[in-house]
């Protein structure tokens, strides 16, 4: 008995629910059919017919005819005066609205009738409910006249470039670096040598600030060795900090992605990580060898109050009470240290 109830009722519900009138996100009630009436060179006549059913309005401010191609344009030539009728969606107020089936005429000209496009947007309620805005596209077929509805607008090819002149952008064009901190006079004399107003000095290639500035000058100056030992120097004193532990991955990701193959790429990667094992086991060695020099060093007074100072100096660096700039001591300019 109690088997039967439960399928009686669950049979109920079923047909309650099949019995429902369709949601409101369900399919239109408003049918739109496009035609081209008639088709010239760069012009067509458009009739749009609506379908309002029974007990439901179109809104009229909610028609938008439009065309998205760039100097194409859609005008009204025949649209029926709405009604004014109380608006189903905010009880109270009036509005216009079309309340019966009609016809709209329109004129659409085009420029490219490759790319003849026509959007038609509107929304519509009953007295229940309004539905969701809807919109349609359509393509006119120029050769075949007729209107064919469109998932979305073809996008116009890009404008046609000018062929590049001679030696493209690149041509006449000069590259002049710097680094470190300029002053006023150092700064301005950059701009005359990048512009090419005054030779290079003497002193460009020379010093640390000769090799931040240009490092291909430095190591024909100076040569291979110099060079490299100069590297290697920077590279120890970098790895001393911890910031530069985050950054190797990235560097690893750097050095694959400019391989010409997985194995080049592997390969650098590896002299990469090399580097890294002899330089950090390197010190770790000259740690262990010193003896207890290191633990005696740290535990002097001097010493303390000599890193104290550094990590002072810095911290004022930080925020910007101090200019620190090793590179003006390579370049023969004022000290390295200035004040704000």
């Amino acid at each position: 008995m109690i088997r039967t109830a439960a399928v009686l009722v669950a049979a109920g519900l079923a047909v309650g629910v099949w019995a429902q009138p369709a949601p409101p996100w369900g399919a239109s009630p408003f049918a739109l059919t496009a035609e081209a009436v008639a088709v010239r060179e760069a012009e067509a006549e458009v009739r749009l017919a609506f379908a309002v059913p029974a007990r439901h309005v179109l809104y009229a401010e909610r028609l938008r005819v439009s065309a998205p191609g760039a100097g194409d344009s859609v005008a009204a030539l025949r649209l029926p005066e709405p009604e004014v009728k109380p608006d189903p969606a905010e009880p109270g107020s009036e509005t216009r609205v079309y309340a019966r089936p009609f016809e709209s005429l329109w004129r659409f000209r085009f420029s490219d009738p490759r790319r003849a496009y026509l959007r038609v947007a509107y929304q519509g309620c009953d007295e229940a409910m309004c539905f969701m805005p809807e919109e349609r596209l359509f393509r006119l077929d120029v050769s075949a006249g007729r209107l064919v509805e469109a998932a979305e607008a073809e996008p116009a090819p890009p404008p046609e470039q000018a062929p590049a002149a001679e030696g493209g952008w690149r041509s006449g064009l000069r590259l002049t670096s710097g680094g470190g901190y300029m002053g006023a006079e150092a700064f301005l004399a950059f701009l005359d040598q990048a512009e090419g107003r005054v030779p290079e000095g003497p002193a460009a290639g020379s010093g640390l600030g000769g090799f931040l500035r240009d490092p291909v000058a430095f190591f024909r100056a100076h040569g291979l060795w110099v060079t490299l030992l100069l590297v290697l120097f920077g590279g120890v004193l970098l790895n001393l900090t911890p910031c530069v532990l985050p950054m190797i991955p990235v560097n690893l990701a750097i050095i694959g992605a400019g391989a010409g193959d997985r194995r080049q790429g592997f390969a650098r990667g590896g002299a990469y990580g090399a580097g890294m094992v002899l330089v950090y086991g390197g010190t770790g060695w000259l740690i262990l060898r010193s003896g207890l020099f290191f633990g005696a060093l740290q535990a002097a007074p001097g010493f303390n109050l000599a890193m104290a100072l550094v990590f002072g100096v810095l911290a004022l660096a930080l925020f910007d009470v101090l200019v620190i700039d090793f590179a003006r001591w390579g370049g023969g300019g004022a000290g390295g240290v200035a004040r704000r």
